[in-house]
């Protein structure tokens, strides 16, 4: 027997990314915005596509239904064996928010 939960969702995503690069720098910026067109709720839905390759996965995704998007990273090749990145992503809606930091180092081999 086939059943249907009826738990269905439509979203209306658009963003953009923006990535230069020059000698040992690189520079990449993001932003975008995801609105769910129906108003029901859904449980269990876990990530929003804000952009291509921009998505966020919360346990509290679901919880707005217009959420936006933005990014910031730099990376700076110290030599041929080391590479050093600091980045900020951010999801910003009505009622949720999230906020990340990171400091990478890349050991290329």
């Amino acid at each position: 027997m086939r059943q249907d939960s009826d738990l269905w969702t439509h979203l209306i995503s658009g963003g953009f990314k923006v990535a230069y690069q020059r000698d040992r720098l690189g520079i990449n910026l993001r932003a975008g915005v995801n609105h769910r067109t129906t108003s029901d709720d859904l449980p269990g839905y876990a990530n929003r596509a804000v952009a291509p390759g921009v998505v966020h996965f919360s346990h509290r995704a679901n919880m707005d239904r217009t959420v936006g998007a933005v990014g910031a990273g730099a990376s700076y090749a110290i030599n041929k064996h080391a590479i050093v990145g600091i980045s900020y992503d951010g999801m910003f809606g009505k009622d949720t928010s999230a906020h990340i930091g990171s400091l990478s180092f890349a050991f290329p081999f």
